[in-house]
């Protein structure tokens, strides 16, 4: 009734880990059981369909020509069609059974891809990347699922992703990977606190771009910019790592304010530095986020050579960023007006 995250960069083993689990591909040495019975070791292969264990795979490979309830289903033998009702309202797809793979989100294909894997009543479930691609409801909507398996059905379950927050919040113990080697393996703040991966690396605090004007005029953004990682440095006082405030989605002849964003990435990247990003003055996440900082900004990281690039996700929904702006609403209800009483100082008027 465990449940396992894996961590580690794309390529570092955790995949290939998960299919030598699941008889998908042979191990070169050593040997595997599950509840202490030999799936594989030098005399036994028990093969894929016969080891009690369930697969997610991170691509959501569903039948086109199926809807969703025919895909759960599919070559499930007779005994297991009685879990089916239980497993749709689980997986919350009781309502969606009729649909085919081309009418769900990404979010509810990964859920039918679960349902497919759970109505077997496996033994332990295996899922790989599953909160890649999707939005954070989506994410948060799979980690409750993945909570209720562990915490009600007792299941034992390992989670492969190249993402630690979106593991560490919710698992038991976490293991981290690199070129195919065990480096770490604790408890979640274990593993934060681990100094074995927390390799060279530079943090940005990327916000948006402002015409250097405009800051000359008097307005308060790049100071606020400046307050606000000022307050998350005082939290981070047990690393306190190497970090810088840069700007981007710089466009037109005007002079903005500075350093740039890719300009910063660049440099670092050719010192073979890691890159991980904050988008510090973002709330939710849109075209800057998911495809400024997710696609253009990492292709430009790789190019020049980075050992690797994490981005923190934008605030969203996430409890405590609600929580602070129902502290906010409720401190403003006792004021006149709903004007903040944070003042920008005498430099910047």
């Amino acid at each position: 009734g465990e449940l396992i995250s894996f961590l580690g960069e794309s390529g570092s083993g955790k995949t290939t880990f998960l299919k030598c689990l699941a008889g998908l591909e042979k191990i070169n040495g050593g040997s595997i059981s599950l509840n202490s019975n030999y799936l594989n070791n030098d005399n036994v292969f028990v093969k894929p369909q016969l080891r009690k264990i369930g697969f997610v795979f991170q691509d959501y490979p569903l039948f086109p020509h199926l809807n969703l309830k025919d895909n759960i289903i599919f070559n499930l033998d007779e005994k297991y069609f009685s879990n089916l009702e239980y497993i749709l309202k689980l997986t919350g797809l009781k309502f969606l059974i009729s649909r085919y793979p081309h009418e769900l989100s990404g979010g509810e294909q990964q859920r039918a891809c679960i349902a497919r894997a759970l109505i077997r009543e496996p033994e332990l479930l295996l899922l790989d990347e599953p909160y890649a691609a999707l939005d954070i409801l989506s994410i948060k909507m799979i980690q409750e699922i993945i909570i209720n398996l562990q915490s009600i059905e007792k299941m034992s379950i390992i989670v492969c992703d190249h993402n630690a927050r979106d593991l560490l919040t919710c698992v038991d113990r976490a293991i981290v990977l690199s070129n195919g080697k065990i480096i770490a393996s604790g408890s979640p703040q274990e593993i934060i606190n681990n100094r074995m991966i927390n390799k060279d690396f530079k943090l940005l605090f990327s916000a948006h771009g402002l015409p250097e004007n405009k800051i000359k005029k008097g307005d308060p953004y790049q100071w606020q910019v400046e307050q606000t990682v000022q307050g998350i440095m005082a939290k981070l006082t047990n690393e306190n790592p190497d970090h810088i405030i840069c700007y981007q989605s710089r466009v037109g002849p005007l002079k903005w304010i500075g350093p740039s964003t890719d300009e910063i990435i660049i440099k670092y990247s050719k010192e073979k530095k890691g890159i991980v990003i904050v988008p510090v003055a973002f709330v939710s996440e849109h075209s800057e986020t998911l495809v400024e900082l997710d696609i253009e900004y990492k292709k430009l990281a790789e190019k020049n050579g980075c050992s690797f690039y994490k981005r923190v996700p934008a605030l969203g929904v996430d409890e405590s960023f609600i929580k602070g702006l129902e502290d906010l609403v409720l401190k403003q209800e006792t004021r006149n007006n709903f004007v903040s009483s944070l003042m920008c100082p005498n430099k910047f008027i």
